[in-house]
């Protein structure tokens, strides 16, 4: 079972300048329900932009995008705010926190919107996967920067696994934490979720089941369960 595809994607974007920039050309990409599929390339590749389409956040210029066997892009806004919140899991370069909730209430925020209250013990349970549940009161203005990231991934381990996107999730983190990141994204693949990572990071992309190497908004190559050797030899 597909959990979100990419069908010939092309998304052209329009600058301050109102300069026309070519971003993807032609992508196909599909993740597998349990499949970890991570998105490596250079910076500029138009990784970010995939995650985007991926998520009916930006609108390709042409091709098709499914999440779940839904086009988002044939709803309204409300109908794909309601499919993104009930089916995707999204984590983007910035955090996202609400300055005025605690770290506790941050990652129950999706439960909050979907109006659901979530088991304390899951709750607990991501914040102390993420070494946070000392923090749990906490507002996110006494965070470091590495803490404030940690949030953002508990909030993404408590939503349901359907389609869980991350982009560079181990940014910033030292190797312990990096090392839980990594753990979380797998346990989401086990219980039936399609990842997919943006990811610079070797140790992350060499965990995953297919690597897809993007460069100039086209897809260069692809490999499938890569070893560390393979992925430097990439990037070589």
């Amino acid at each position: 079972m597909i959990a979100a595809s990419l069908t010939e994607v092309g998304l052209t974007t329009v600058d301050a300048r109102g300069e026309h920039r070519r971003v993807l050309s032609g992508i196909s990409l599909h993740v597998s329900v349990g499949e970890v599929v991570a998105v490596v390339g250079p910076s500029g590749a138009g990784k970010s932009s995939v995650l985007s389409c991926l998520a009916g956040l930006d609108q390709c210029s042409e091709g098709r995008v499914e999440i779940v066997g839904v086009d988002p892009w044939t709803l309204n806004a409300s109908e794909r705010a309601d499919l993104r919140v009930s089916n995707v899991a999204l984590l983007l370069q910035g955090d996202d926190l609400l300055p005025s909730l605690t770290v506790k209430e941050n990652v129950e925020l999706i439960h909050r919107l979907r109006r659901e209250r979530p088991p304390a013990s899951v709750i607990d349970g991501a914040l102390d996967d993420m070494g946070l549940l000392p923090r749990s009161q906490a507002l996110p203005e006494g965070l470091s920067g590495g803490e404030r990231r940690r949030v953002a991934l508990a909030r993404v381990a408590v939503q349901p696994p359907r389609l869980t996107l991350l982009d560079e999730p181990t940014d910033g983190l030292d190797h312990r934490s990096a090392t839980r990141v990594v753990d979380m994204i797998m346990r989401r693949a086990q219980a039936g979720a399609g990842v997919v990572v943006v990811t610079h990071d070797h140790a992350v992309a060499s965990r995953a089941d297919r690597v897809v190497f993007l460069a100039g908004g086209l897809v260069r190559c692809e490999l499938v369960n890569p070893s560390l050797a393979e992925l430097e030899a990439l990037f070589s």
